[in-house]
């Protein structure tokens, strides 16, 4: 460069992609990415105040609307979460909850359910995140006998929350699901509330 108002940058001129390094003179960062123009699918910025992000880097958070009589009889329930806020390389699926690793690595998971409309008899609510790799993971305290009776309000119709946070290995096209559980009504007369949620991203 010679201090001019224009990007300077290395380009790695290769057989099936280019990379380049260089100087983004919009906004004075310093980029690595895809292709040959500085600031064009840019896999990592460095501000001049030090921060580093990868802006491409697999991300999602979603929400619910009320799913409504779907446990209290022991039934294991995938939670679906509808709505997206954010979805960095579409990766989750709104249709029925589920996000699928599009890279070999480390994600984090976070998730809180609203339980709703139960009435003081179950046994045991649980909430768990389901992998394809790892099989079922409770990551959260089940509520036993009268911790749940003690927890019922009449004048709320019952509501619990849970949450959880967990870090996963998972391979390229492993999937994760939220699940939910109530047990001792002998009916389908729990509900997932509204605004629950679940969102995951990539580690390492």
């Amino acid at each position: 460069g010679d201090a001019g108002a224009e990007d300077t940058k290395i380009v790695f001129d290769g057989n099936a992609q280019d990379f380049y390094i260089g100087l983004d003179d919009t906004d004075d960062d310093l980029k690595i990415g895809l292709g040959s123009a500085v600031g064009t699918t840019s896999h990592m910025v460095f501000t001049e105040d030090g921060e580093v992000t990868k802006p491409l880097n697999p991300f999602f958070n979603a929400i619910s609307a009320l799913q409504s009589n779907v446990t209290g009889d022991n039934t294991i329930y995938t939670v679906l979460f509808a709505t997206e806020n954010d979805d960095v390389g579409s990766n989750y699926n709104t249709s029925n909850g589920t996000f699928t690793a599009p890279i070999t690595g480390m994600y984090q998971f976070n998730a809180v359910v609203n339980c709703h409309g139960y009435s003081g008899n179950e046994v045991v609510q649980q909430m768990y995140f389901t992998t394809s790799n790892e099989g079922q993971a409770a990551y959260d305290q089940a509520l036993h006998d009268a911790a749940v009776t003690n927890l019922y309000d009449a004048g709320d119709n019952g509501i619990t929350s849970f949450g959880a946070s967990a870090a996963f290995q998972m391979d390229a096209s492993d999937t994760i699901i939220v699940q939910f559980v109530a047990n001792g009504t002998g009916a389908k007369t729990a509900d997932v509330g509204a605004n629950s949620y679940f969102s995951g991203y990539l580690i390492s």
